[in-house]
């Protein structure tokens, strides 16, 4: 009995590992949806209401992910102790959150689509490894949990 329960609890440990690791590319693919949908916010927003950055961050901040909005929230610490960004994404949305308001309207607009390009790539990077490894990472763990269990039964 109590080598049974401990098999068990062996088995959801291994399976919870599993999860938390996909987990990252789930974070890194809700984490650049964000931040694009953030770039399109800010773009129509300069645009027409003319708000400041910190108007336009609380109006859209329940549509964010938790962890971009956090980026943006602690804006510049949390950015370089993010752990879902490789350095060249961080750099890149460094650059990008430390280049608004310093220009005018029309430049801000430019800097906002150039960006989006850039964006546009590291999320349909992100989207493809959350494709590819999201789903086969959990799997992997269940099948090593199954594999362990067998060796300790």
């Amino acid at each position: 009995m109590l080598k049974t329960a401990l098999l068990i609890i062996i088995f959801c440990c291994v399976v919870y590992i599993g999860v938390c690791i996909a987990n990252h590319y789930k974070l890194r693919k809700m984490f650049f949806e964000s931040l694009i949908n953030f770039c399109n916010h800010l773009k129509a927003e300069i645009g027409f209401s003319k708000l400041g950055l910190s108007c336009i961050v609380a109006k859209y901040a329940e549509s964010y992910s938790k962890e971009f909005y956090m980026v943006i929230k602690n804006f510049p610490s949390q950015i370089a102790m993010s752990p879902i960004l490789t350095k060249a994404e961080c750099l890149a949305v460094n650059n990008f959150l430390n280049n608004l308001g310093k220009f005018d309207c029309i430049t801000e607009q430019e800097n906002i689509k150039s960006a989006l390009i850039s964006f546009d790539s590291f999320l349909s990077q992100s989207v493809f490894s959350f494709n590819k490894n999201y789903s086969t990472t959990i799997k992997l763990c269940v099948l090593m949990a199954i594999g362990i269990l067998i060796v300790l039964w």
